[in-house]
């Protein structure tokens, strides 16, 4: 059973419910009495402070285990809580890395984007000038930006590495060669920005009503 609990969130962060209810994190207990409260006053209310406090000095409060209730329960019952993650210690390689606009080739010229994400605005750029091998002890690849499924060097890498990849998609392209990666770990992410022609007005280029598979 625990009897020590300490975690970052009542430190850094606020979580605020569709209610307009404060609570520490999206797990934590929500407090409804500070409802008409600014984030401010209620990050610096007595009950924070006093929980704050508490973790600080190994003391497993009433408060601390009110509010932390949800991962008390999970780590009592030897799961992983969400607060374990944040507290581990760092990790001694790099396991993990988002690939943040390699290069801005896409199909679509989204409201939303700009000629640094949308060939479709301006020029067609390729940052890409990265040796493969110097990735292939990274365990998770993720791509942002552009559309990944057209762009070669996302291709190049999907294809030479033992990964988990994660692409963020238009979900209007799908090349034949991703049938070649079936047996690959991929998350595709889709992006969705209306419906019907909503999605075809601040996706211009974009067909809502045709299938792509």
């Amino acid at each position: 059973m625990i009897k020590n609990f300490t975690c970052e969130f009542p430190y850094s962060m606020l979580n605020m419910t569709m209610e307009g209810d404060y609570q520490t994190c999206s797990w934590s207990k929500v407090y409804p009495k500070y409802h008409n409260s600014s984030p401010n006053n209620f990050f610096n209310s007595s009950l924070l402070k006093n929980i704050r406090s508490d973790m600080a000095n190994g003391i497993f409060s009433s408060d601390v285990q009110d509010m932390c209730r949800f991962c008390i329960k999970l780590e009592n019952s030897n799961e992983t809580s969400p607060r374990i993650p944040f507290i581990k210690p760092p990790e001694e390689e790099l396991t993990h890395i988002n690939l943040n606009q390699i290069g801005n080739q896409c199909n679509l010229q989204c409201a939303g984007c700009g000629p640094e994400r949308s060939s479709r605005y301006g020029p067609l750029i390729d940052n890409w000038n990265y040796n493969i091998d110097e990735f292939k002890d990274i365990k998770k690849i993720g791509f942002i930006g552009g559309e990944a499924l057209l762009m070669k060097s996302v291709k190049d890498v999907l294809f030479n590495l033992d990964a988990e990849f994660q692409l963020i998609t238009n979900a209007t392209v799908f090349p034949k060669w991703l049938y070649k990666l079936t047996k690959k770990k991929i998350k595709f992410i889709v992006s969705i920005d209306g419906v019907g022609q909503l999605d075809d007005y601040i996706r211009q280029g974009s067909n809502f009503t045709k299938k792509h598979l």
